[in-house]
């Protein structure tokens, strides 16, 4: 059975490894400045993004994929793959998910099994990566579905801020949290728990935010050298290249892929965030 695996672009995955890797495709989600819409990882990549966010005044919004773009998808993979699996950005952070639900219904008898990846980011795009894999090497979809039932519910989100600013803009901090936290140099440590972003810590800069992450991974007692994990970043590479430096100092390491965040996920997060990703 030929299997494509479908996501979109929250997952952040790099244009090369989706380029390069067979049964993969990417949905593109919607960023908009002002009267002009982009589909994310498409019309604008990462570069492009972060310079009109440092311009812009006000935040981007962002759209989900429409079930139309899902229907126009599926007829077309269905007519090269035996079954379609969509492993989609948090239903609980996006209507991606529902709408590739919606567009499902239009395909009666046909194989498509649209999953939540309860997540978002690398962490969902590693996801779609190992389904991928599998699916070029030929599991079956019992097989793959397992699998993506395991890093779904394993898979750990060490999301560090490097601003305050966009929470605030986005309307999910007061005015004064946020100049009190950037004078501070206060850094959230953000979580994705059940597909929704928690607060799970703060530190006072980046090396010591960074070093919570170490502290935390050892805590959990894991072998990081059997999988594959992600780095991605907001615009801030050397902050990425000192993350890497340290796991790699401090774990024995798999196959590790970097990336730069993409227009819908860096519209929320903000420039100079970082993120960490593995399965627990």
């Amino acid at each position: 059975m030929s299997i494509c695996i479908v996501t979109d672009s929250c997952a952040d995955l790099p244009e090369e490894i989706v380029n390069s890797t067979k049964n993969l495709t990417v949905a593109p989600l919607i960023a908009v400045f002002g009267d002009k819409t982009y589909r994310d990882g498409v019309d604008i990549k990462p570069p492009d993004f972060y310079k009109l966010q440092a311009q812009s005044k006000e935040l981007p919004s962002t759209g989900m994929v429409t079930p139309g773009y899902f229907t126009d998808l599926f007829a077309g993979l269905l007519k090269e793959y035996d079954a379609v699996i969509a492993l989609l950005f948090s239903s609980k952070l996006s209507g991606t998910y529902n709408s590739a639900l919606a567009a499902k219904d239009g395909f009666p008898g046909k194989d498509i099994t649209v999953v939540d990846s309860r997540g978002g980011t690398l962490g969902e795009g590693l996801m779609a990566l190992r389904a991928a894999r599998m699916a070029g090497q030929g599991a079956s979809k019992v097989e793959i579905l397992k699998e993506l039932d395991r890093m779904v519910s394993g898979m750990q989100y060490m999301l560090v801020l490097g601003t305050l600013d966009y929470l605030h803009k986005g309307g999910r901090l007061s005015a004064s949290q946020k100049i009190i936290g950037n004078i501070l140099n206060i850094k959230p440590i953000l979580n994705l728990v059940d597909g929704e972003i928690k607060v799970i810590d703060r530190a006072r800069g980046k090396k010591k935010a960074f070093q919570w992450i170490v502290d935390y991974i050892k805590g959990l007692d894991i072998d990081l050298k059997g999988q594959t994990i992600g780095i991605n970043h907001t615009n801030c590479v050397e902050d990425a290249d000192e993350l890497e430096r340290l796991i790699r100092e401090n774990f024995k390491v798999g196959e590790l892929i970097r990336s730069q965040v993409g227009a819908v996920v860096g519209t929320h997060a903000g420039p100079d965030a970082l993120g960490i990703y593995f399965v627990k």
